[in-house]
């Protein structure tokens, strides 16, 4: 069985892959090229699990939500900046700032479900209307099939018990590979099917308590991404 720690780990080293094949391998060998993005498609719904598990578990939302948002920024100003030097404009939003809006996303929907009253409901209208409008509107990493995913989650986490797991369970090998594949537009996103049996082995604990891996698990996005365009512009040169 695996423990929140170990698939973090997991959805971390397949998306260096996918990076590495992004960043490093995009004009050689497309076979290896296509090997190293198929297997980065486990990733997303590795991290969107795990950040409605983290909604769900987190004792702090507000300190969790800063902390990511601090993380999507970094990453961003990382991205924005090489982008501009090596193609002249930015290719896209970081999917960090996606996690942060399905946060926001969550938080609508449980105070919505367990009609809580802390937020008048047209200020809930307002703000689902501008997360929906900053995913048409602007360029964010898987678009807004993140979100879907996440409220797939929440939901199933919900509902989940003795009695449907396995219903629940189907739903994960059909669902994740299905949204992933519309999200990409391209037949490697049903690797995610991988994601989809991994989280059916989720003992749903946390693991071996470690601030320093739990910090890890942060920088690791801006200082890949830093490395792996410091390497781009060594192939480039």
């Amino acid at each position: 069985m695996l423990s929140s720690n170990k698939l973090k780990i997991i959805a971390v080293i397949s998306m260096l892959i996918d990076h590495i094949g992004y960043f490093c391998l995009s004009n050689g060998n497309q076979i290896t090229y296509l090997i190293f993005r198929s297997i980065g498609r486990i990733a997303m719904p590795l991290f969107v699990f795990m950040i409605v598990e983290g909604y769900m578990h987190t004792k702090n939302f507000k300190k969790y939500i800063a902390r990511l948002l601090i993380i999507a920024i970094v990453t961003q100003v990382i991205i924005t900046f090489f982008d501009i030097q090596i193609i002249g404009y930015v290719r896209n939003i970081n999917i960090v700032f996606s996690f942060v809006l399905i946060l926001i996303l969550l938080r609508i929907m449980e105070r919505e479900l367990f009609k809580n009253k802390y937020i008048d409901p047209i200020a809930r209208l307002y703000i689902l209307a501008i997360i929906i409008s900053i995913y048409l509107l602007i360029e964010i990493d898987y678009s807004y099939f993140a979100p879907i995913l996440a409220m797939f989650f929440y939901i199933t986490n919900k509902i989940k018990n003795k009695d449907n797991k396995l219903l629940i369970y189907f739903l994960y090998i059909v669902i994740i590979p299905v949204i992933s594949t519309l999200a990409i537009k391209q037949l490697i996103g049903l690797t995610t099917i991988i994601s989809a049996i991994l989280l059916i082995l989720y003992n749903g604990k946390l693991g071996k308590k470690s601030k320093v891996l739990q910090y890890s698990f942060y920088i690791f996005f801006p200082i890949h991404y830093l490395i792996l365009y410091l390497i781009k512009i060594y192939l480039i040169n």
